[in-house]
């Protein structure tokens, strides 16, 4: 037997000797964990009238669920939401079905707003926010084709540049949208170091991260400056009979000047959607608790103030 061939025996020896006494070892646990108590859950992001969208002053309502279910959690409709306008109370918020417990009047920037919700068999719980002064877009440009990713698919390019306000914190939040619909986001990437050196923005090191949808950051780095964030995203494409082609499609930037609640609410809640999902190389992250501003409960009460602008993309034929 020569030398090589002694050599790759005993290393297959060492690896089956390995393997055994992996699954020797191995068992299945069992753990009891209590049921949470009942804790109201509170979700509302409000903001001033923006055309062309109208967005109601509204709060969502649910409840708190285990570790480990899985079950959707329908919402509340018969608490009892009372809103506060800097202190004093204002009204009872009507439960509508669809769009949650409304105000009958829309939220303008630097007011204090306050609710206390209340529900039998729930500890009351309360909340503030505000609106913070807008932020607006001084320019924006899209490049509906901006190349292609190792996968030989195009993708379009977004820069948007602003003046950051001087002497004061300020937060921030970008979007991409199928057209004013948040459900429709787009993934986005950027090489802006204000952004990536955000806490929850996805390691490069980590290989099955998904790229986020909603690009956060502060002002920390920038403050007092104009500054211009150039981001990434798969076009809306198709293959037809063999040819790439970006398809006709409408794109609505949303540019945001957010509360620190509302930053902190979101970054933290893309944090722990990253450390729930195993990597290849580094298995899962340690939890991270998601920051809340509901006094007794959970979720966020919260303000922003939203400039945007919307963009018609015409077909292109990219390959």
């Amino acid at each position: 037997m020569n030398r090589n061939c002694f050599y790759q025996r005993m290393l297959l020896c060492f690896f089956l000797l390995i393997v055994h006494s992996c699954n020797f070892y191995e068992t299945e646990m069992q753990i009891d964990l209590p049921a949470p108590k009942p804790k109201l859950v509170v979700h509302s992001a409000f903001t001033p009238f923006t055309p062309p969208i109208i967005k109601s002053f509204a709060v969502f309502v649910s409840q708190n669920t285990g570790v480990f279910d899985s079950l959707k959690v329908d919402r509340i409709h018969d608490a009892t939401v009372s809103l506060y306008v800097d202190g004093q109370f204002n009204q009872i918020m009507k439960n509508d079905t669809v769009y949650g417990y409304r105000a009958n009047f829309l939220p303008k920037a630097d007011v204090e707003y306050s609710i206390k919700v209340e529900k039998q068999g729930f500890e009351t719980v309360t909340a503030k926010g505000t609106i913070p002064p807008k932020v607006a877009i001084k320019s924006c440009e899209l490049t509906p084709f901006a190349g292609f990713d190792d996968e030989k698919w195009a993708f379009s390019q977004l820069s948007v540049t602003f003046d950051d306000p001087v002497n004061q914190t300020n937060y921030y939040e970008i979007m991409v949208l199928g057209y004013q619909d948040e459900k429709d986001k787009y993934k986005l990437s950027t090489n802006d170091k204000v952004i990536t050196s955000e806490s929850y923005y996805p390691s490069p090191v980590l290989m099955d991260a998904d790229r986020p949808k909603r690009l956060l950051f502060s002002d920390q780095q920038i403050n007092g400056q104009t500054h211009t964030v150039e981001i990434a995203f798969h076009s809306t494409q198709s293959l037809i009979r063999g040819k790439l082609y970006i398809i006709p499609h409408l794109l609505y930037l949303s540019f945001r000047s957010v509360s620190e609640a509302y930053y902190l609410y979101h970054t933290t809640l893309l944090k722990q959607s990253y450390g729930q999902r195993p990597d290849m190389l580094f298995g899962i992250a340690e939890p991270s608790p998601v920051y809340t501003n509901i006094q007794n409960g959970y979720g966020v009460f919260a303000g922003y103030y939203e400039d945007n602008r919307s963009f018609w993309v015409d077909s292109i034929r990219v390959r």
